[in-house]
């Protein structure tokens, strides 16, 4: 489904990257009538967004800050390793098959006996954060007299994602994203009949992100059965050394190189994005006087002169 053109002090731009602070008015067109001015990019509706633009008066400074906390909507509970041998067991027996694991095999994975041997690990504990963080902050001043007033702000976000940082490498793989705004606004009055305007609006916008097909690792890490076969950290990551999973652990398939979701996804590199935008919105308008009320005396005759006569008094 196609989105709805978003106009912000009639220059389009995403939604998202506008502080609700520095909104002073919103407006949305559905009705084709209202729409068919902007022709076919608004054939799915339009959003109106006017930032603020300052009043008279001496200088008035706002601040606001919020703080909130994000938790995962749903977290999935899973067996143990060696309840999941156990069922799986049951299961290949119960269609005529053998056992798939030893007894020894489930005890000493149930005891924790060896973590490479016999990893036994919950990759939800292990990846996921219990709660994270978002901060926003928004500062401005607006002022101005009969002839100008102006308004300034200045905007922060920060929101950190939900993986755990582990320190075992020189750089952050957590997803996090960062944007600054700026919103200035001047209108000037200089004559009566004539506005000016003029408007700079802009945004910096850093993301964090890790590598190597996050989502479908962390789907592999965390869905697939992975406390049975992929130990937490890898041997170099044990002797303190750089994250990788060249070499096969000792339950491996000969040749193998099993994939360790956690490693892959938030223990091997980062992407970083950054993205900027500035846009200008100048705009100009002149009313025109209009006569609203004229009036004629009907008891006043008006006299009338021929051309080239001269009036005489009577």
């Amino acid at each position: 489904m196609s989105a709805p053109l978003t106009l912000v002090d009639g220059v389009p731009r995403s939604f998202a990257n506008v502080d609700p602070e520095d909104i002073e008015s919103f407006s949305i067109l559905k009705d084709a009538s209202a729409t068919a001015v902007y022709g076919v990019r608004g054939a799915n509706g339009v959003i109106i967004i006017n930032t603020k633009s300052g009043s008279k008066g001496r200088p008035k400074f706002t601040v606001r800050y919020t703080e909130g906390i994000t938790t995962p909507t749903k977290i999935t509970d899973f067996v143990d390793g060696a309840t999941y041998m156990e069922m799986s067991n049951e299961a290949s027996m119960t269609r005529g098959g053998g056992a798939l694991y030893s007894r020894e095999v489930i005890e000493k994975t149930r005891m924790h006996a060896d973590p490479y041997l016999y990893p036994n690990v919950d990759w939800m504990d292990e990846i996921l954060r219990d709660y994270s963080h978002n901060r926003s902050a928004n500062v401005n001043v607006s002022g101005g007299s009969d002839k100008a007033v102006y308004y300034i702000g200045l905007a922060y976000y920060d929101e950190d994602g939900m993986y755990k940082d582990t320190k075992l490498s020189d750089y952050n793989s957590n997803t996090y994203y960062r944007r600054y705004n700026v919103t200035t606004n001047l209108t000037l009055n200089p004559f009566r009949t004539t506005e000016i305007k003029l408007g700079i609006q802009g945004y910096l916008a850093n993301a964090n992100y890790p590598c190597f097909g996050a989502v479908h690792d962390l789907r592999i890490g965390l869905l697939h059965p992975a406390h049975l076969h992929r130990p937490a950290l890898s041997r170099r990551q044990a002797r303190g050394l750089r994250a990788e999973n060249s070499t096969p652990w000792p339950n491996s398939a000969p040749g193998a190189t099993p994939t360790n979701g956690a490693a892959r996804s938030i223990r091997t590199c980062a992407s970083r994005n950054n993205s900027t935008r500035v846009c200008r919105s100048p705009a100009c308008s002149r009313s025109t006087p209009t006569i609203t009320r004229a009036t004629v005396s009907p008891n006043r005759p008006t006299p009338t002169t021929p051309r080239g006569a001269t009036p005489t008094a009577t």
